[in-house]
């Protein structure tokens, strides 16, 4: 392979080895779609694209995750929102500052994430349930009777 590393997922990994069965004809290609939960057709492309390209075949085509921000922007970011705006802005107005002002355009949850890692920002709590909901019965129809010690005496 050109002497390169690969970063691959388990669920890649299985579909190359189980494309592999296919192709030196230890499993059928039907059964190999089962196993991975493809399509027939889908499958077909699947093992088109190892049998020429090999493992890259099956390697997402996307990169290994999202891409991360430079550390650059993300002290800019932090500076410009202790030093410049403060606590005046909520993270909405902050980002479209950025953009209109200092040319940064970032989404949303990439300037949230950002201040939250730099203690700036504190997320939002879950509130607590009102209330407990109660078991499910086995069949629908099925309800607890509870019955009370005054009305069993009659």
């Amino acid at each position: 392979m050109e002497g390169r590393r690969f970063y691959i997922t388990m669920g890649e990994l299985k579909r190359y080895r189980v494309t592999l069965k296919c192709l030196e004809g230890e499993i059928s290609a039907k059964d190999a779609s089962f196993l991975l939960g493809l399509s027939y057709r889908q499958f077909l492309r699947v093992k088109k694209e190892v049998k020429e390209r090999g493992i890259k075949g099956v390697i997402r085509k996307t990169g290994s995750g999202k891409p991360s921000t430079p550390d650059s922007i993300r002290k800019e970011i932090e500076r410009l929102y202790t030093e410049v705006y403060g606590n005046r802005f909520n993270i909405l107005h902050f980002k479209e500052k950025l953009q209109e002002f200092h040319n940064i355009d970032l989404c949303y949850e990439t300037i949230r994430e950002i201040l939250i890692k730099a203690n700036l920002h504190k997320p939002k709590q879950k509130k607590k349930k009102h209330r407990k909901r109660r078991q499910r019965m086995p069949m629908a129809g099925m309800l607890i009777h509870r019955v009370h010690k005054e009305s069993k005496q009659r």
